[in-house]
Order: C-alpha cells, then sequence, then structure tokens
C-alpha cells in the first residue's frame, strides 16, 4: 500500500511503499538500504541491482548523501520508501558518485541532471 508523500521542512518528501517493522532509524543510526537513481523525469540513471546488490551504508544525519538521510529518519527494517530530493539538497555529482560507485554513464548523467538550469 502506498503511503501519501511527506514534504519535510527541508524540502525532501517521502512516501513509504511498504512499512518494515522493529526499531525506527534516527539521527545516528546506520542504515543499510538498496537503491535506484533516477533522474526528475523518473529516467532510470542507476541502481545498487548492477552493483551486485552493494548495499548503500549511510549514518543517518551525516549528511553523506545532501538530504538524503533526512527521509530515513522513522525507517523499519524491511521497509520501502520513495524519496525525491530537490537538486540543491542532493550534493554534488562527485559526493555522490563516490557514495554509490557510480559508473562513468551514470556519473555523467547525474552531473548533467543537477548542472541543468532547470532542476
Amino acid at each position: 500500500v502506498v503511503r501519501k508523500f511527506q514534504k519535510l521542512d527541508n524540502g525532501v518528501a517521502f512516501a513509504d511503499l511498504k512499512l518494515g517493522s522493529g526499531a525506527e532509524l534516527r539521527e545516528g543510526s546506520v542504515a543499510v538500504c538498496q537503491w535506484v537513481l533516477r533522474r526528475a523525469d523518473g529516467y532510470f540513471v542507476d541502481a545498487s541491482e548492477k552493483h551486485d546488490f552493494a548495499p548503500l551504508r549511510l549514518r543517518v544525519g551525516s549528511n553523506d548523501l545532501g538530504a538524503l538521510d533526512a527521509a530515513l529518519v522513522g525507517m523499519r527494517p524491511g521497509g520501502v520508501r520513495r524519496v525525491l530530493v530537490p537538486v540543491p539538497l542532493a550534493g554534488s555529482a562527485k559526493q555522490i558518485s563516490s557514495k554509490l560507485g557510480l559508473g562513468f554513464g551514470p556519473q555523467r548523467q547525474l552531473e548533467r541532471q543537477i548542472n541543468r538550469p532547470d532542476p
């Protein structure tokens, strides 16, 4: 069951696609998750599936991936959440590429998206 999108004060929006169970993530927790990166128009860029499902490890509150971690607060193990991060809050293309281990093609798509004049 897809829940309604909630918008955080910083502009990041999220919707739970599946609720998990167990302890909620909070500031300082380490999130281990699979990911899919899409452009604003929904075009597929890259995903953990293409990297042998290597999970993303992210400390909530660290801003390792721009404002993404703010939307992870409150998630529970096994949950699935769609997160929309406005381009100005996403962090740099270099920061994102490094953290996700993106190859050349996905990194170039990400750079173009971040550098668009009308994000």
